[in-house]
């Protein structure tokens, strides 16, 4: 009867493994961590402009439901990926921004002008808390893949290549430019990524993008392009759907009493 026990014991603690040894359908929602740079190339503004090292930080995409998510990747496979394996993915949204102006010729060369520099991988039904200044075309897609060597942890090695679209916009007021489709190529696998089966910290939550039973520590992406490093996002504040739920009782009760003013 022991030996039947034990046997039993070993057969859930199997099964209960190969469950947690699979990856889903899903999306990854991330924030973009300093330190993150692409090489861009500004010679649509002026000839004079060659590649460029910018420093980047991210843009909230929809702060009030998904926190500072300024990047969403999404797992593309058709059914549960068996680890160790890889996972074919993409990244549909990206929001980001220079941290300081750069310095550019923009037509009256040899002077030159202070730019904001906008890097954005638009989703049409999410609005970024300070989008670009111009609409951003459709792009190619952004295709990349997780090699997960082990099922341990969940570590994984990541690689894409970007296309996105550059905006530049004069400091203190003028004319934005778009400077069209770039490709960054971060497709070194140098660095490992971490993922877990559930949430060690404060994750967003939002039906439009499930996580499936995976989610993000980190993905750090780099490549002859830049440097990419992503952590797990973070939810919004707590105060904000009180925040507005107390506008909108503000706006009824506003509403209200102008009716029953003019009755």
């Amino acid at each position: 009867m022991r030996h039947v026990f034990l046997v039993c014991v070993v057969a859930i603690l199997l099964a209960s493994s190969a469950i947690a040894a699979q990856v889903d359908p899903g999306y990854d929602l991330f924030a973009t961590l300093p330190g993150s740079f692409f090489v861009l190339n500004f010679g649509g503004l002026d000839s004079h402009n060659g590649p460029l090292t910018v420093p980047l930080t991210g843009v909230p995409i929809s702060p009030g439901s998904l926190g500072n998510t300024d990047t969403i990747v999404q797992r593309l496979n058709g059914a549960p990926v068996t680890l160790p394996g890889s996972v074919p993915i993409e990244i549909i949204a990206l929001e980001l921004k220079s941290t300081q102006p750069v310095q550019l010729y923009s037509g009256d060369f040899p002077a030159k002008s202070f730019f904001d520099v906008f890097v954005d991988i638009e989703l049409p039904s999410l609005t970024p808390s300070t989008p670009p200044p111009l609409p951003v075309p459709i792009l190619p897609q952004s295709n990349g893949g997780l090699q997960f060597p082990t099922s341990s942890d969940f570590p994984a090695q990541s690689f894409f290549d970007v296309f996105v679209d550059v905006q530049v916009a004069p400091v203190g007021g003028g004319t934005p430019t778009d400077l069209g489709v770039q490709q960054i190529d971060l497709t070194d696998p140098v660095f490992q990524g971490g993922f877990t089966p559930s949430p060690l910290n404060p994750y967003p939550f939002d039906l439009s993008f499930p996580a499936n039973g995976l989610y993000p520590l980190n993905l750090p992406l780099a490549g002859p392009g830049g440097v990419l490093l992503l952590d797990g996002a973070t939810p919004p504040e707590p105060a904000t759907p009180w925040l507005v739920a107390a506008g909108l009782g503000m706006l009824v009760w506003r509403m209200r009493r102008r009716g029953f003013s003019r009755g």
